[in-house]
């Protein structure tokens, strides 16, 4: 979808009385190339629900729940959609942190810790390199400025 233009956020806590950090937060996003989405995050729903990212699109849509893929449907199919669609939905669902934040696992964190390491080890560039997660970190820090300041954040 390419890189985010705009965002605009809103967070709070509204069903946790013991942490000190919001429990839920939406985000309208806009894309350069005009695409719009949404990121809605919040361990304080009832009965809670599974992590899942849904890529909507006029062309096609994929559908992921926790490590388990849902949906993977294209108007102009490849020969590797359906080895995508064989190898990725048969994975269970791990249980993430539905509706207490203390189950999030810390899984990906170490994931991707083992990979710094072994590209260090091995002199070569990780999977998710600097440059590439400062965007992920500049994302989370507009969804926060946008919120508190109760304004569109331009990146």
């Amino acid at each position: 979808m390419g890189k985010v233009e705009a965002v605009c956020a809103f967070t709070g806590l509204i069903g946790h009385s013991d942490i000190e950090v919001e429990d839920t937060a939406v985000a309208a996003l806009r894309f350069e190339n005009g695409a719009i989405g949404v990121i809605e995050a919040s361990t304080a729903v009832n009965p809670g629900f599974y992590r899942k990212i849904e890529i909507l699109g006029t062309r096609g849509s994929v559908v992921v729940e926790e490590e388990k893929l849902l949906t993977w449907k294209f108007d102009e199919e490849t020969a590797a959609d359906e080895k995508i669609r064989e190898k990725f939905s048969g994975i269970n669902a791990s249980g993430g942190g539905v509706s207490d934040p203390k189950a999030i696992s810390d899984i990906g964190h170490l994931r991707q810790l083992l990979d710094i390491i072994k590209a260090v080890d091995n002199g070569h560039k990780p999977a998710i390199d600097a440059i590439e997660a400062r965007k992920a970190v500049e994302l989370v820090l507009a969804i926060y400025s946008s919120a508190r300041n109760k304004r569109i954040v331009y990146l």
